[in-house]
């Protein structure tokens, strides 16, 4: 079959989403449009106008077409979507007026499972069901696939259901990648100041993990004659100082970064960063420019005491981060024999620095994982039909939306 009807073949791919702001899935689906457009698929998007994405996309030329959850009337996407089409989702099982159109739906689990609530009421029980339900009807129509192991796991751990497991990997553009172009960087360990970076947003679980890189690179600072500076790359300042409470030591300087993404991102971990820690995307980001990369889980309490660390190239199951507690176990280094082990000569450096590129050119290409996106879109056969248990997610998401809204009138 030649190229054009393959494409003619295809499905239209409408991506929906309906959280603002910059994100890995905003992130996931900028790479992914622009990866299509360059085949000649034009997608869809149910989304927002004038957002981060939208920006990103008209910036760079992308043709794509836009229903304005903010603006356009919901009761019209029919116009905007057909049977025929095939619609991505990474978080919400339901969208108003969806259930009478009837798309296929191909469900992307980006965000693993929360632990499950023995003590959970009558009513969230029964609601669980008819959420496996929905799971079981996708996972058969090739209609359900996983980011990483660890969205898998935590799904059987909180459904006891066994799923074909089909991952689709997280996708990121990779730079020119040579080996001496990096090189230079080690100098900084000549000069006892090293700079590492951390990336993510201003929120509790991904400021929790700084703050123990931060206690430990006290004692890597003490033990190997070294100095830092760290710098935070996030999109809230302000709320990150708040929630992290930490300031500049003698051995530690916090420098703070936001508006930094996309070539301007790539361009500041790779002329000025040693190390890069982060979790999800942005830890793909890092290595996708050879800079050695840290990936770390995300924590909603204190992080554990004798948490380990690892290198991005030591995971398994495309994994790009797991949800931890005080309590986890984890397997790696502690951080002061990492940082041993890649200051004791350039070559070791360089080595760390070609493995975590290789490993995000392996697992993460976007061109590999658009070519196993299209595969999964022209053999998803989970066609939404009107059911008992679709009914009542509806319900219950008119429900929860009835109550968001009557208590922002009722506060204001």
């Amino acid at each position: 079959m030649t190229e054009e009807n393959k494409i003619s073949s295809l499905k239209q791919i409408v991506f929906h989403f309906s959280i603002k702001g910059i994100g890995g899935v905003q992130n996931l689906y900028l790479n992914l449009i622009k990866e299509l457009y360059k085949r000649k698929i034009v997608s869809k998007l149910i989304y927002y106008n004038n957002t981060w994405l939208t920006n990103q996309l008209n910036a760079a030329g992308i043709q794509y077409e836009l229903f304005d959850l903010e603006k356009d009337n919901i009761e019209e996407l029919n116009l905007f979507i057909k049977r025929e089409d095939i619609l991505i989702t990474t978080f919400e099982f339901y969208i108003e007026n969806i259930y009478k159109i009837k798309p296929y739906i191909f469900y992307w689990v980006v965000f693993p499972r929360g632990k499950k609530n023995n003590n959970q009421k009558l009513l969230s029980k029964f609601f669980d069901l008819t959420l496996r339900v929905l799971i079981k009807k996708m996972n058969e129509k090739n209609g359900f696939y996983f980011m990483d192991s660890t969205c898998s796991k935590t799904y059987f751990a909180y459904y006891g259901m066994v799923f074909s497991e089909k991952y689709l990997p997280i996708p990121i553009q990779l730079s020119d990648y040579r080996i001496e172009k990096y090189s230079i960087k080690y100098s900084q360990v000549q000069n006892r100041k090293v700079a590492v970076s951390y990336i993510g947003r201003a929120e509790a679980w991904k400021v929790n993990p700084l703050k123990k890189i931060i206690t430990d690179l006290s004692s890597v600072a003490s033990k190997l004659n070294l100095s830092f500076t760290v710098h935070i790359i996030t999109d809230n300042i302000n709320e990150f100082v708040k929630l992290l409470s930490c300031e500049s030591s003698l051995s530690i300087e916090i420098q703070f970064h936001s508006n930094l993404y996309g070539n301007s991102l790539a361009d500041f971990l790779k002329n000025n960063i040693f190390i890069n820690f982060a979790m999800g995307t942005s830890c793909l980001e890092s290595a996708a420019v050879g800079v050695p990369s840290v990936l770390i889980d995300g924590c909603f309490t204190e992080y554990p005491v004798h948490y380990k660390y690892r290198w991005l190239f030591e995971n398994e199951g495309y994994s790009i981060g797991n949800i931890i507690d005080e309590h986890s176990i984890t397997n790696g280094h502690d951080l002061v024999g990492l940082f041993e082990n890649i200051v004791v000569s350039e070559f070791f450096f360089n080595e760390i620095s070609k493995k975590c590129f290789q490993y995000a050119e392996i697992n993460h290409n976007i061109v590999n994982v658009t070519d196993l996106f299209l595969i999964g879109v022209r053999t998803c056969s989970n066609k939404l039909h009107l059911n008992f248990a679709y009914l009542l997610r509806m319900y219950k998401f008119q429900f929860f939306k009835f109550l968001h809204l009557a208590d922002k009138k009722w506060t204001k």
